[in-house]
């Protein structure tokens, strides 16, 4: 597959002019920093560096091996001496993902460090996921026992969060892990990686890969360099193991005798086929069996959806998400009773909570009749009467993109994060009467299986 628009000359030539250029970021000690002349040295930097030129050796390209020895003797000195080093504006967290990553270049470098490897085996509960994937690589390498090896391994596995079609990776103390660039998107490409590089059987691997998948940015990219080298390191050990033959198959989706879908695929761009069917084709109360065939050669996704419309009035409801809702006056007093006042104004929060990140979310917050949607971006509202109404509590990781309708007010989020996220807007009360309030949804516009109500209920405008 051709995943660049560069030859293989060409991509050469920027390899090795990167690689001429690293020394120029190596201090006296030995380590490295962001930029030349840099006034201390970074361990973690270090080790990044190593990896690289090691991974470069290994694939024919012409490195110093001065500047890699030097480098490799500032990782064995921080390993001894880590724990002295009060200077450095790393967490407990950060030393411990450092040195399991430090392990794993050592054994790439021909240098083990067993006294190593063996403290952080003790302290496992308290390496971030970058470093315990790192560890497992280190231990293979070093050929721990398979006893050894299976307890990281399951301190992965017990740790992964699960969505009906994704899995992941990510760090609690996320934020004491900034100095190393720390991200649940390289945590998981990382853990998914070390799976397939020690010959973990893990059935969530493509969950995994897709989770990678749905986490890019604009254009395919992710946030930042960290996370475009680490996913695509796994993407791409995840496509030589999984997807080396090439497809070459036919596929059918059969129930009950009848087909529903069938079709013929050959190579890895083929889009997927989509087929909606009613249940009203079948009887009612007759137990459906699905019959899925392939018939050929190569590896065949499928994926089954049930959409469904309730009778009743929906109730609050978390699959995934959970969502809040509430009205407050424009001064911040709660509203006790769904009961406004003609001609005023209101505030409606909306309170999202997810227990894990999650990925392209819209959060539809219908408006009852009798209600008006107030843009405070028009001169014609007053600035100065909204002044307190503060749109969102989080600048990073939660909502970023609004739209305002007639009939609805929707929200955004190209990543939704750990924890709590609250959205404000204002609405007038208009019309006298009695209405019934449509429910508010949450999901992930890409896995709806995940979502959140807040169920129906009736306002009352006097």
């Amino acid at each position: 597959m051709n995943l660049t628009v560069y030859t293989e000359k060409e991509l050469d030539r920027i390899v090795n002019d990167i690689i001429r250029k690293i020394p120029d970021f190596q201090r006296y000690d030995g380590g490295f920093y962001y930029w030349p002349n840099g006034r201390w040295s970074s361990p973690w930097l270090t080790a990044h560096v190593c990896f690289a030129l090691l991974k470069a050796k290994k694939e024919g390209y012409k490195i110093n091996s001065n500047v890699l020895n030097r480098a490799l003797k500032f990782i064995e000195g921080y390993a001894r001496s880590w724990s002295r080093k009060k200077n450095l504006p790393y967490s407990y967290y950060c030393h411990l993902s450092t040195l399991s990553f430090m392990t794993y270049v050592l054994e790439l470098g021909g240098r083990p460090n067993r006294t190593l490897i063996n403290y952080l085996y003790k302290n496992i509960g308290h390496i971030p996921f970058f470093g315990k994937a790192n560890l497992l690589k280190a231990m293979y390498i070093s050929k721990y026992k398979k006893t050894d090896l299976d307890k990281v391994r399951q301190v992965l596995f017990n740790n992964v969060k699960v969505a009906s079609t994704t899995a992941h990776y990510e760090d609690e103390n996320m934020e004491k892990l900034y100095w190393i660039h720390s991200s649940s998107v390289r945590a998981t490409s990382m853990v998914l990686q070390a799976f397939m590089e020690t010959k973990t059987i893990n059935p969530l691997n493509d969950k995994v890969a897709k989770w990678l998948v749905r986490g890019r940015k604009l254009k395919g990219r992710y946030n930042n360099t960290q996370e475009n080298v680490f996913a695509f390191w796994a993407m791409t050990d995840y496509f030589k193991l999984y997807e080396k033959v090439k497809p070459d198959f036919k596929a059918q989706i059969i129930v009950q005798s009848k087909k529903l879908l069938s079709g013929t695929f050959k190579g890895h761009t083929q889009p997927a086929l989509l087929e909606k069917f009613k249940f009203s084709k079948f009887k009612r109360g007759e137990e459906l069996m699905f019959n899925i065939k392939r018939k050929g050669e190569g590896r065949l996704y499928y994926g089954l959806r049930l959409n469904y419309a309730p009778r009743e009035l929906l109730k609050k409801r978390d699959e995934g998400i959970r969502i809040e809702k509430h009205y407050e006056t424009l001064d911040g007093k709660k509203l006790d009773k769904p009961v406004f006042k003609s001609g005023k104004d209101y505030v409606v929060v909306l309170k999202a909570n997810t227990k894990q990140e999650r990925h392209f979310v819209m959060l539809d917050d219908r408006v009852p009749a009798g209600f008006k949607v107030l843009n405070l971006n028009f001169q014609t509202e007053s600035r100065e009467a909204y002044k307190d109404v503060k749109k969102t509590d989080r600048w990073w990781g939660s909502f970023s993109h609004f739209e305002n309708y007639e009939d609805r007010v929707l929200a955004f989020a190209d990543s939704l994060y750990y924890g709590d996220h609250t959205y404000r807007y204002v609405v007038r009360a208009v019309t006298p009467g009695k209405y019934l309030l449509p429910p508010t949804k949450i999901e992930e516009m890409y896995d709806p299986d995940v979502f959140g109500y807040f169920g129906q209920q009736y306002v009352t405008v006097e």
